[in-house]
């Protein structure tokens, strides 16, 4: 049995998605946490939902046989449609849609009437679809089906660049799957809209003809042109011209920037070099790294970050025993992706375990001793990983961290444990494979 967490560490550990807070609550219980595991059923805490996800299953399978299951189920279904009403496409109600629909399937039928009223609420919305439709085909079936393809086809109809789901988008039961395509062909015998809607759904051969957002390159002339302009449609492409560009493109607009006395040229150059070295590391572009302007700063360090120089993670573990920018300060961990000797692994644990980060920062952090690891042995990088691992309120960057431990053999076996009830289903496997092949080993 693990040592039951602090109140603070628990609230970290469950608004990260951590497997630690899965096994306070299945050790310990969660009575004297039973406030922050309220909060974190009825608003979603995931980091970047719309790449993580919400939280459902997970917190689910954390009240799951709990003795508050009950008061914790009530307060989802009663929170339910006030947060679909007050705004239905947030966060907070697609994960609170996902647990009224996780308790209905496990038998709580009281859920259903919020369920409907959600179904009701949302459809009346274009893209509604997308976000009921496993709710109403979970409720009714192969009428739910209908209905949504009813609805679908209708939209097709009225605006046919109407991007609307597939009957698999809808559901995954195979049985339910081989119903419903001969049940909405001989429904669309007379009906036009089902129609319409199975007419989407047929693949058709795909169109060659060049995409209306494809955009044609621009020159050079015209880049340097609409450096500056805050009038510029075509801001958005600067840094996509400096991944395109020649050595000689770059060593053009190098200079112009070099010569600039305008922020916003010089910022809108400085994107040119987002994605590529700039030519040199000049007198400009080094002073830059120290403006107080946090854009145009950070927009150099991006941009130096690309270069091979030493003097630059010199200059980064400065700034960092200076903490020199605030929690801003962890940008500078851009400097080291291809400047990082070992010996600056322990300095750089010693300033990033001195202070601590806003959520934003140690994001932030994270992401840069991700590609600060990049392609190089993780060996000698281990305590900047474990350190991440714990920081990290991301838990895509959490599994991407895990897969590294388990390349260089280096997940301890508190991580492993932690891991088995992590909020990411992939975490979780990468911990039983892991574990698995250890005890082969034994």
């Amino acid at each position: 049995m693990t040592a039951p967490l602090s109140r603070s560490e628990f609230a970290q550990a469950l608004a990260y998605g951590q497997g630690r807070a899965m096994r306070h609550v299945k050790e310990h219980g969660m009575v004297d946490v039973l406030d922050l595991v309220r909060d974190a059923c009825l608003h979603c805490k995931s980091h970047d939902p719309q790449c993580e996800g919400s939280r459902a299953d997970w917190l689910m399978e954390l009240i799951a046989g709990e003795p508050e299951f009950a008061e914790l189920a009530q307060a989802i279904l009663t929170q339910l449609p006030e947060a679909i009403e007050a705004d239905w496409d947030s966060h907070d109600s697609g994960q609170l849609l996902d647990l009224g629909l996780s308790l209905y399937c496990a038998g709580v039928r009281e859920a259903e009437g919020g369920l409907r009223f959600a179904a009701h609420r949302i459809l009346s919305e274009w893209n509604g679809a997308w976000h009921c439709g496993t709710v109403l085909v979970t409720l009714d079936g192969l009428q739910g089906i209908e209905r949504l393809a009813r609805l679908c086809g209708a939209a097709l109809r009225a605006d046919p660049s109407n991007r609307q789901p597939t009957i698999n988008n809808l559901t995954d039961d195979p049985d339910l799957l081989q119903q419903a395509m001969p049940h909405l062909q001989k429904m669309a015998l007379t009906d036009p809209d089902i129609a319409a809607y199975l007419y989407a759904n047929i693949p058709l051969v795909a169109d060659s003809t060049p995409s209306a957002t494809q955009r044609e390159d621009i020159s050079l002339d015209t880049v340097l042109a609409n450096a500056g302009n805050k009038a510029s449609e075509s801001r958005f492409q600067f840094s996509r011209f400096g991944r395109r560009s020649t050595p000689e493109q770059r060593q053009v607009l190098f200079t112009a920037f070099n010569q600039s006395v305008d922020p916003e040229f010089d910022l809108d150059l400085l994107k040119i070099f987002s994605g590529v070295a700039p030519p040199t590391l000049s007198p400009k572009l080094k002073a830059m790294l120290d403006l107080e302007n946090e854009v145009l700063r950070h927009a150099a360090i991006r941009a130096a970050g690309h270069l091979q120089r030493r003097e630059l993670a010199i200059w980064a573990l400065e700034a960092l025993k200076e903490w020199r920018f605030g929690d801003e300060t962890v940008e500078v961990l851009a400097l080291f992706e291809h400047n990082l000797i070992q010996e600056d692994v322990a300095p750089m644990m010693e300033f990033l375990c001195k202070h601590p980060l806003s959520e934003h920062a140690a994001h932030s952090a994270v992401m840069h001793i991700l590609s600060i690891v990049g392609e190089r042995s993780a060996v000698g990088l281990i305590p900047l990983l474990e350190w991440a691992y714990v920081t990290t309120p991301c838990s895509l960057c959490r599994q991407h961290i895990v897969e590294w431990l388990v390349d260089e053999d280096h997940l301890n076996i508190e991580i492993i444990h932690e891991c088995l009830f992590d909020c990411q289903e992939e975490t979780r496997k990468l911990a039983r494979e892991y574990l698995s092949q250890r005890e082969e080993i034994k």
